[in-house]
């Protein structure tokens, strides 16, 4: 396949408390009750791009089964489990690619999502451009403190700017090693030079080939208790988006029955 669009879901889930369980399987009410990694999956399938792609879920074994039992997949859908994923998505998708470097694997072009965000598709389709060369999608205010970073690509040709920087982000990764510690995967934004993280944004807004696209719309991430009472209004606005794309939700049934 043309692309590898990686989702990660990886870590301990334990930040909304146990009785909400996975973050990605939080369900969308105006969307059929599909869970948010659900519905990401169906965008994926029902996209041009990502139906060219091998889609490979970073997570425990745990939150596959789950969503196994709940989801129509993609084709090309694959799970992997980390014996060591880490306490942040940066280091969850720098020993994921270490992984697929060992075993030998190469794609042309490779896209980086997360498994807890409601994606709109001007997002998903503004990271997709990205993965003609490489950069960024992301909010408008990113820094290490606010704003988020909704996904990376880039296309093999770029991997000598790409992983040196990756690379550089995990030494200023802070070092513990046994709590979440969020907002990391922002750092590989920085590149190898140190300084406001908002520079380097602004400097590669105007950067060719390699950029960052701002979206700031209805695409958020469920992160923590907070984001919660967000879901109903998150829902409605994916709903009537992806009504704009033809694909409608059956209020009656969850994914598979959609």
């Amino acid at each position: 396949m043309d692309t590898e669009v990686i989702i990660l879901a990886q870590g301990a889930h334990r930040r909304l408390g146990n009785h909400c369980g996975f973050r990605q399987l939080l369900p969308l009410p105006a969307c059929g009750h599909a869970p948010i990694l659900s519905r990401t999956l169906r965008q994926l399938s029902e996209s041009e791009n990502g139906a060219l792609s091998t889609v490979t879920i970073v997570a425990q074994s745990s939150l596959t089964q789950a969503l196994f039992q709940i989801a129509r997949w993609p084709l090309y859908t694959v799970c992997v489990e980390l014996p060591e994923p880490g306490n942040s998505a940066l280091k969850g998708i720098a020993r994921y690619l270490e992984l697929r470097e060992a075993q030998g694997r190469r794609y042309p072009r490779t896209v980086v999502l997360l498994g807890d965000v409601v994606y709109s598709w001007a997002c998903l389709e503004a990271i997709w451009k990205m993965a003609q060369t490489c950069g960024f999608v992301g909010t408008r205010d990113l820094s290490l403190d606010r704003g988020q970073l909704w996904g990376v690509s880039w296309a093999r040709s770029y991997d000598g700017w790409m992983l040196p920087n990756l690379a550089d982000a995990l030494l200023r990764h802070p070092p513990v090693d046994d709590e979440h510690v969020p907002g990391q995967l922002r750092r590989w934004v920085s590149g190898m030079k140190r300084g406001d993280l908002g520079n380097h944004v602004t400097h590669l807004r105007h950067r060719v080939p390699c950029g960052y696209i701002d979206i700031d719309d209805y695409t958020h991430d469920i992160d923590s208790p907070s984001d919660l009472v967000l879901l109903p209004e998150l829902s409605a606005l994916a709903a009537a988006d992806d009504a704009k794309r033809g694909s409608v939700w059956n209020q009656e049934a969850n994914m598979k029955g959609a």
